[in-house]
């Protein structure tokens, strides 16, 4: 029988595209967080599943653009605001 072995080598764009998803979900807990609200109670009623949410903070999915509205909707603050501060720069030289 004969395996295959997939090619893992990770790209230098989805290494800074790791780093944006990792300074997003730190900055969505510290919001969370700063406004003392669970997973859950923050999730809860506003189009947000507690697992997404977690999944977002853990950057373990790429965040679509409405789900990042919904977050600013649930904070509520501008879309703006949740990005603010963050290096969204990409270095590709």
């Amino acid at each position: 029988m004969t395996y295959f072995k997939l090619n893992t080598k990770i790209t230098r764009m989805q290494q800074q595209d790791k780093k944006i998803l990792k300074r997003l979900g730190r900055r969505i807990k510290k919001l969370r967080e700063e406004q003392k609200y669970s997973l859950n109670e923050f999730a809860l009623g506003k189009g947000i599943t507690p697992a997404t949410l977690s999944r977002i903070e853990n950057e373990l999915v790429d965040v679509k653009f409405i789900t990042l509205v919904k977050v600013s909707n649930a904070f509520q603050i501008p879309l703006g605001e949740i990005l603010t501060g963050l290096d969204l720069q990409y270095d590709l030289d």
